[in-house]
């Protein structure tokens, strides 16, 4: 992965940092979605991991108020646990944790 920063003062002049890289280990990596999203708060997360996981999946509202929680193993490949909560409109944060990573990504609620 490639990245640089932009830093714009007050005047409007800005300037760039030198490009650098990172090189992020494979071991890590999990893809995670929520599907369908935006959602009436039925929704699947579906998890593609490169090993087995044992983790925390947990729901946060957008005050950062754990809404829910549950234990995952994740198999090597393609996963999916299903989430049906009550829940009011808004932006919800689903976070898995496995103790050495962490996935967070975002469900709409209409």
């Amino acid at each position: 992965v490639y990245y640089r920063l932009k830093q714009v003062d007050y005047n409007g002049k800005y300037e760039y940092t030198p490009v650098r890289s990172v090189k992020l280990d494979e071991e890590l990596m999990l893809d995670m979605q929520a599907l369908p999203n935006p959602s009436n708060g039925k929704f699947t997360v579906k998890f593609t991991s490169l090993e087995n996981k044992e983790g925390v999946l947990k729901v946060y509202d957008s005050k950062g108020a754990l809404i829910w929680s549950n234990s995952v193993k994740l198999a090597k490949g393609v996963n999916e646990q299903l989430i049906n909560l009550d829940l009011s409109q808004g932006i919800y944060n689903i976070l898995f944790d496995s103790g050495e990573d962490s996935q967070t990504i975002r469900v709409i609620i209409k």
